[in-house]
């Protein structure tokens, strides 16, 4: 990693090494958030960026198939404003997210992001990325509780058919402030309409949900995956959430 340059602010100073020497150790998730402090003291401060994207990218290359990884990724791109990528590696934490933490901090982070996009890339894009992670959107904790209720209403709704073959559906819907649900449709059918059906009336069912958390995007896009293993001895299914891909 390069040496650290020279930065305006002393304290600024004090964090990248402190960065630097965590990457050194491997720590690379804690590096993240010590750069990030760096950042907020100097937003525009290319030297701080890169350093934080070199760790960032040294977490995926040490850990290729983690959630965990790909977020620290997307928000590396996202202070640089490379929204586009931001975006794309918060969807791949999506889709290699191992249990519902991930799943709601990978989702949160995507939400965040598609929000932004429209800014397109500018100079003040670590600014606003700063202050949306520290301003516009719910705590981790309220993200996951509304997860978890939300997949328990819908999976105690969910009443698929029985059959002999495995199926997946995946549904798309709007959730509101107050927790009422638009424009429920298949996203992806599993090519048996009864099947279809039972994962959209689970929903239906389910709604309306509860609130949603302090500062998250009203309305809220989301996907909902429904897993029927056949093979199952109980004859059950799983269930999967997150934000519309």
């Amino acid at each position: 990693m390069a040496s650290t340059p020279a930065f305006g602010n002393g304290l600024a100073t004090k964090l990248v090494k402190q960065g630097h020497r965590l990457d050194a150790t491997g720590d690379h998730e804690k590096a993240l958030k010590v750069y990030v402090e760096a950042l907020k003291l100097e937003p525009s401060n290319l030297s701080i960026q890169d350093a934080l994207f070199e760790s960032a990218k040294e977490a995926v290359d040490k850990s290729p198939k983690t959630a965990s990884s790909y977020i620290t990724l997307g928000d590396a791109y996202a202070y640089r404003g490379d929204y586009n990528l931001a975006r794309n590696t918060f969807r791949m934490a999506v889709q290699l997210a191992s249990n519902r933490k991930e799943n709601a901090v990978a989702a949160t982070a995507l939400g965040k992001i598609l929000k932004l996009q429209p800014l397109g890339r500018n100079s003040h894009s670590a600014s606003a990325w700063i202050k949306a992670n520290d301003l516009a959107t719910p705590s981790r904790d309220e993200s996951i509780a509304f997860y978890r209720n939300l997949e328990k209403s819908i999976k105690r709704a969910w009443h698929p058919p029985k059959g002999n073959e495995s199926k997946r559906v995946i549904v798309h819907f709007k959730v509101h402030k107050g927790g009422d649900i638009s424009n429920l449709r298949t996203q992806r059918s599993c090519g048996v309409a009864l099947a279809d059906e039972a994962a959209l009336k689970a929903v239906t069912d389910a709604a309306p949900f509860g609130p949603l958390p302090p500062r998250a995007n009203d309305p809220m896009d989301v996907q909902f995956t429904f897993d029927y293993d056949a093979f199952n001895r109980d004859g059950g299914g799983n269930t999967h959430v997150g934000f519309a891909k």
